[in-house]
């Protein structure tokens, strides 16, 4: 079932994560999470070597910002 979901685009949640935003949504708190992932601006906090390439070298890649966007949307 998991690996269906995330074939087709959907983020799978352990089930004290569901429960622990469930519990913040309902109680109408956005605390931060430890874990970084309630950053606002889409920037990742890790450092790439550089090989040449212009642009942000702390965004994370695509895949990774929409993953992180649908987590928040829940």
């Amino acid at each position: 079932m998991r690996d269906k979901c995330r074939s087709h685009g959907g983020v799978v949640l352990g089930v004290k994560e569901f429960e622990r935003r469930l519990i913040e949504a309902l109680a109408g708190g956005a605390a931060a999470s430890s874990d970084g992932v309630g950053d606002k601006d889409g920037e990742g906090e890790t450092v790439r070597p550089s090989d040449g390439k212009r642009g942000n070298p702390f965004r994370l890649p695509k895949a990774e910002r929409r993953k992180r966007r649908r987590l928040e949307r829940l």
